[in-house]
């Protein structure tokens, strides 16, 4: 196991020094931009990010507008897959409808088309994600059937997902070993 992840420390060390190493292509950039444009480019590799907001982390590290604005026009992004990974990272920390992760991507800058493709390209099963949200509330709160529906619909589920999210959640389910959190109807 140790072997393993000395061999995954020592891979990520090399591309990252490749990477540090990798000539910018364009002549004319000032010393700055290379260094901003190297800077975008291991920043890509750590997580996601919308030109937009890899501008903003850029500026905040210390670089002029100018070189950020060099930097995101010269890393090689592709801020649709970027809005993809960005996706699958918000999927893996919580629980989102469709509308609610362009929503959320929209407001991490990328525009209204990469976040849509990266919510329709992220495989998310959106009856899953209802039934993660449902879970979630009944956990802090209670509900009523009907309240917890219209609150799934108002995150931006559909009725469909909302009522598949409120039946495995508000009945008793030998699998997950839950009582039901209804009132009886007695």
């Amino acid at each position: 196991m140790k072997t393993k992840r000395f061999f995954s420390v020592a891979i990520v060390m090399l591309l990252c020094s490749l990477l540090l190493m990798e000539p910018i292509s364009a002549s004319a950039a000032s010393y700055g931009e290379q260094n901003a444009a190297r800077t975008a480019k291991l920043y890509l590799l750590s997580g996601a990010f919308s030109k937009k907001g890899l501008i903003t982390q850029l500026k905040f590290e210390g670089y002029t507008g100018k070189e950020a604005k060099y930097a995101v026009n010269h890393c090689g992004a592709s801020w649709k897959e970027q809005a993809v990974k960005g996706a699958k990272a918000y999927l893996r920390s919580g629980s989102f409808s469709k509308k609610g992760l362009i929503k959320q991507l929209k407001y991490e800058g990328y525009t209204s088309k990469e976040a849509a493709y990266g919510v329709k390209k992220c495989g998310a099963n959106w009856k899953k994600q209802a039934v993660k949200s449902a879970k979630a509330y009944l956990r802090s709160s209670s509900f009523s059937r009907s309240g917890l529906l219209n609150q799934l619909i108002y995150e931006g589920y559909t009725r469909s997902q909302a009522q598949y999210g409120c039946l495995l959640y508000t009945s008793p389910s030998p699998r997950d070993g839950l009582l039901s959190r209804m009132p009886s109807s007695a």
